[in-house]
């Protein structure tokens, strides 16, 4: 099977500068949904777990398109599906950490 970045035609090597060149974007995404799960402060978010359940939708349809591994996608497919049964779609991407716990 192929990954993403080798079925969109781009290099794994490509992939890793790419990922390197945006990883401090990263670092502070995730030093915030760390903060907000440290003070419990879900409500208010800046990106809902209703938005990023439509971003793995995607995933999960380039995987399909693409005939590549999905087995990522579909782990987090049900983890946002659990957030979404639970109540928690509108509450900030760290509230995945509720039905985790």
């Amino acid at each position: 099977m192929r990954y993403v970045s080798e079925s969109d035609g781009l290099r794994v090597d490509a992939f890793g500068s790419m990922i390197a060149h945006v990883s401090q974007v990263v670092g502070e995404v995730i030093k915030y949904e760390s903060e907000v799960i440290q003070t419990e402060t879900y409500d208010n978010p800046q990106s809902s777990i209703n938005m990023c359940m439509t971003t793995v939708e995607l995933f999960m349809e380039q995987a399909r398109e693409a005939s590549i591994n999905n087995e990522f996608p579909m782990f987090a497919q049900g983890l946002f599906k659990r957030a979404l049964d639970a109540g928690n779609g509108n509450e900030e991407l760290g509230a995945l950490i509720k039905v985790k716990r």
